[in-house]
């Protein structure tokens, strides 16, 4: 949670074993002014660097990260095993920007990072990566499963593989 102009770094560690009633299991990235709206120009940033969020559950979504119109950059960062209603995984909000009077999305750039395995609260139905989610072009090396790729595609020029069903299971 963080107000504008804040950076949140998790790196060389494990967040897991969390449960959230509401959103963000094991994080919730919040871009938010302190005046119910969000400023133009302002940035609120998560960096999740050689770390591991797994494990973590929400009831409403983003058993392993909630992100809100923050700017999420995960690098060697692996999201798996995360449980939710919506967004096992990673659970990304448009958020709205009074100043521009315009919805944005949250951006995330992804570099040797493995996001799979993430589950609706059923356990069984794949939720990776869901929402309103600008993934970066210049995102790299990653892997992805079937539950959601938000918009990133296989792309051999980045070496970027997301999985399909057939090729999660087993």
């Amino acid at each position: 949670y963080g107000h504008a102009d804040a950076t949140l770094t998790v790196s060389e560690s494990t967040v897991s074993g969390n449960v959230a009633s509401n959103v963000g299991g094991g994080i919730h990235s919040y871009n938010y002014n302190g005046y119910a709206t969000y400023e133009y120009g302002t940035a609120v940033i998560t960096n999740v660097v050689n770390s591991t969020i797994s494990g973590n559950s929400a009831n409403v979504s983003g058993g392993g990260i909630t992100s809100d119109g923050s700017h999420l950059t995960l690098t060697n960062a692996t999201v798996a095993y995360n449980q939710s209603a919506y967004g096992g995984g990673i659970h990304a909000y448009e958020s709205y920007n009074s100043y521009l009077g315009s919805a944005i999305a949250s951006p995330l750039l992804a570099h040797n990072a493995i996001i799979t395995n993430n589950s609706l609260n059923d356990g069984t139905t794949a939720s990776d990566v869901v929402g309103d989610i600008d993934f970066s072009n210049l995102s790299s090396h990653n892997l992805i499963g079937p539950g959601g790729s938000a918009g990133l595609v296989d792309d051999d020029a980045n070496d970027n593989i997301v999985l399909t069903t057939s090729e999660n299971s087993g």
